[in-house]
């Protein structure tokens, strides 16, 4: 007869296995197809965000501080953009096996 800490070690890497197996090739595939859209999403959104800049460049006509409120707005969008490709490549680097560790608390083989 097992203890009950037996019984929650075995229950937890039962769990962890059962884990692995719905995470076949196939949903890892889809895993990586979905951070590739998002990846792309992002890139189109930054070359929108850089076109938009230089367009609004080419036409500055107003005051100075038409200007400098525009040039503000756009660095605001700038840093928000470069906070998401910061936690893009953050995402990227976290392997999957340390997520599973970390959730389960056991290491995989």
């Amino acid at each position: 007869m097992l203890d009950s800490r037996e019984c929650i070690k075995q229950g937890s890497h039962e769990e962890h296995v059962r884990v692995k197996k719905l995470l076949t090739r196939k949903s890892l595939k889809e895993i990586e197809d979905a951070r590739a859209a998002r990846d792309r999403e992002l890139e189109y959104r930054i070359r929108a965000h850089i076109q938009m800049m230089q367009e609004r460049r080419r036409k500055s006509k107003g005051t100075v501080q038409e200007e400098i409120d525009a040039t503000r707005t756009e660095m605001e969008a700038a840093q928000k953009l470069q906070s998401e490709v910061v936690q893009r490549k953050l995402e990227r680097d976290v392997p999957l096996e340390y997520r599973f560790t970390a959730f389960t608390g056991e290491q995989s083989s």
